[in-house]
């Protein structure tokens, strides 16, 4: 209905507006001249770091403006899925959902583990996700979304051996008041608002606000009813609940110098989503439910009916904030961004087999800080140039009971419960530089490298069968692990481009990038 509604407005819309132009052409002199030459609007991009025209920039970059995002309303960045070439993002098909498993030109990372890195990088207001769990960012008030494809080791370091996509936020506005408020309401629950609102507080200083809320039933209908109390586990499951808020200042004393803090807060209450049963006729599974699965005779033959018999959450909370720095000195500017994020998930949840047979639940807590502090130039001569350093430091906490309940359908008397906690530690240091030089007017050459160490350590209390805990002194010495290993590597990037005319451009690029390893936390130590 909600679409259908759209669809009327928007034609009605159009057909109000035919008329109008009907009406204003039937009183208007009659005019033969040929219409005025329509041109294409200049689209900047910061993919090499400095401002530049998107078709003459010598990188592969589609770039998707804030009018496009406002026009698109998109939830996450999943709703920019192969928006690019050889590009595609999506959340995790079941717990962390707020995960981006992204790919581009084949090369990506597929999984939820935050003790590994992802291959495709993803930057907020110049700031890189350490881990791919809660970088499915929820979208709104942006000014823009670039994505590069291919390494891109020298100028955005680490883990961007598929490209990065990098995410542009509103800065506050100074001397201008706005305020926006947008509402969606749909089918399954579905209920979306977004408020902005830009306060100039002086000459030199402004605020801006931006909040999303973002909830709805989810597709899947859960008919269990528990046998004993007769009621049913919930009605809908695979739903979101999601609430953002950004708070942003910024401070322009003189020409010379502005600073901008964006503080951010996300809180995730989604539940986890909904499966179909497939489960063979005579398999544990039917024999649990009692029949057979979707497509089996006496198996239910709605894929989103779901018989989910233990308690499902996604839970994901984050804090941040980002400063960022600029100075505007004669020919450069020097630019500094530091930021610290903390994020965790005080519930997740899962009954995997959706017949209570293996069920999941975990802890999580991960954080991280950064900071790069580079310059780069602003003049107009041949040689345009970008260097800086960059630091980087993570800790990732998790602890996982996984409980197994086949035994006890077998005659066992408990089931068997499998803990497991990790942490890891991270840090990296890197020094970086780039080169344009334009031999002439048509002709750029391109040179630039980073050399970069990294260095990981991990405890990993390895998985043992007993009691439900996290409790560390519980742990058998013969499955506790430790490790650490460093990583040096030197990235490089070369190219030329040339520019035949206003309209034509032909370039050469030849980059490489670096992907660290890591110490997978599924690690297995001792008798289990």
């Amino acid at each position: 209905m909600a679409i259908k509604s759209y669809l009327l407005a928007t034609t009605l819309a159009t057909i109000s507006g035919c008329w109008s132009g009907l009406a204003a052409a039937a009183d208007a002199p009659t005019d033969k001249r040929p219409p005025e030459a329509t041109t294409i609007e200049e689209v900047t991009v910061t993919a090499r770091r400095v401002q530049e025209n998107l078709q003459r920039s010598p990188v592969a970059v589609t770039a998707i403006s804030a009018e496009q995002l406002t026009a698109l309303h998109p939830h996450d960045l999943s709703d920019l899925n192969q928006i690019a070439p050889n590009f595609r993002i999506q959340g995790s098909s079941s717990i962390f959902r707020n995960a981006s498993i992204a790919f581009a030109r084949g090369i990506g990372y597929n999984n939820i583990d935050g003790t590994l890195d992802p291959a495709l990088g993803v930057t907020l207001d110049g700031v890189p996700y350490l881990r791919n769990i809660g970088a499915l960012q929820n979208m709104f008030d942006l000014a823009g979304v670039e994505i590069v494809l291919g390494p891109q080791g020298t100028l955005y370091g680490k883990n961007t051996i598929a490209g990065v996509m990098n995410i542009t936020t509103q800065k506050p506005k100074l001397n201008e008041l706005e305020a926006y408020a947008w509402a969606r309401y749909g089918n399954l629950g579905r209920r979306d608002v977004e408020l902005t609102a830009n306060i100039p507080l002086s000459s030199t200083l402004a605020a801006r606000f931006a909040f999303q809320s973002q909830s709805s039933d989810g597709p899947y209908k859960n008919v269990y009813v528990d046998p004993l109390t007769k009621t049913p586990t919930g009605p809908h499951v695979g739903g979101d609940d999601t609430k953002s808020a950004r708070l942003s200042v910024r401070w322009e004393p003189n020409a010379k110098f502005d600073l901008t803090a964006v503080g951010t807060m996300l809180r995730n209450r989604s539940d986890s989503v909904g499966g179909t049963n497939a489960s063979p006729p005579a398999s544990l599974g039917s024999l649990l439910l009692g029949h057979a699965g979707l497509g089996y005779p006496g198996g239910p033959t709605d894929p989103f009916l779901v018989e989910r018999k233990w308690p499902s959450a996604d839970h994901f909370d984050l804090d941040g904030v980002t400063v960022e720095g600029r100075y505007h000195a004669n020919g450069f500017d020097i630019i500094s961004v530091s930021n610290y994020m903390h994020d965790r998930t005080p519930k997740n949840y899962d009954d995997f087999a959706y017949t209570g047979l293996l069920n999941n639940y975990a802890v999580v807590g991960h954080k991280q800080y950064s900071s790069e502090l580079r310059a780069q130039s602003t003049h107009d001569g041949p040689l345009q140039w970008v260097a800086g350093g960059f630091y980087d430091h993570g800790y990732y906490d998790y602890g996982q009971s996984f409980s197994n309940f086949i035994p006890v359908v077998l005659g066992a008397p408990a089931p068997t419960v499998s803990n497991q906690r990790i942490f890891q530690w991270s840090h990296s240091l890197s020094a970086f530089g780039q080169a344009d030089y334009a031999v002439t007017d048509k002709l750029q050459l391109t040179a630039g490298v980073r050399a970069l160490t990294e260095t990981k350590r991990a405890l990993n209390y390895a998985s043992f069968t007993g009691p439900a805990t996290l409790d560390l002194s519980r742990w058998p010495p013969a499955n506790i692990i430790r490790a650490k290993k460093t990583w040096d590597a030197v990235t490089y990037r070369l190219g030329g481009k040339y520019q035949f005319t206003d309209d034509l451009m032909a370039y050469v690029s030849y980059s490489t990038g670096f992907h660290s390893s890591g110490f997978h936390s599924a690690a297995q130590a001792g008798a289990t």
